[in-house]
């Protein structure tokens, strides 16, 4: 084989273990502050996927434990918002292409009690809820913004981590 080839096949394969090692050490550090539930067993992963917080599992989940509260969609909340009245309402700025977005996601669905009560995060998707974003002034994925019964901002936080995310409610 020619040298010149051996040489672009070596500069090849470094660059590739490279890439691969700088995701291999950022997935290392994004797993110790994205998760809290790193031991929560993929069958209730799958299931917390699969149901909706207003499913029939959940709701007998939030009849059991009075203490919790809840995980909705904007179009849930804008359906109903009259019922969140007095609640402490925070929009987590979702992104269905974000890692955080999704172990956040992932660690709210399977356990809904640890969401104060009378709270509900409202999940707004990132990419659609443009206007929304604007009216708050969010500019990255993982922003929470907590507001009144009358529509103004009380705070606005990033978090990449479910226990951040709660920190930030006040």
């Amino acid at each position: 084989m020619d040298k010149s080839v051996k040489i672009l096949i070596a500069i090849i394969v470094l660059i590739a273990l490279v890439v691969v090692g700088y995701f291999f050490i950022n997935d290392n550090n994004n797993d110790e502050s994205l998760s809290t539930n790193s031991q929560s067993s993929t069958a209730s992963v799958a299931e917390s996927e699969t149901t909706s917080p207003s499913s029939p599992e959940n709701l007998e989940s939030a009849e059991n434990n009075k203490a919790q509260g809840e995980y909705i969609t904007v179009a849930e909340y804008e359906s109903n918002s009259e019922k969140y009245t007095n609640s402490k309402k925070v929009y987590f700025f979702h992104a269905s292409w974000c890692p955080i977005c999704k172990s956040i996601e992932k660690d709210f669905k399977s356990d809904l009690s640890q969401i104060p009560e009378n709270t509900v995060i409202i999940e707004a998707d990132f990419d659609k809820e443009t206007q929304l974003r604007k009216d708050f002034g969010v500019t990255t994925q993982y922003t929470f913004v907590q507001f009144n019964d009358n529509g103004s901002q009380i705070a606005k936080w990033s978090a990449t981590s479910t226990d951040k995310a709660l920190g930030g409610i006040q």
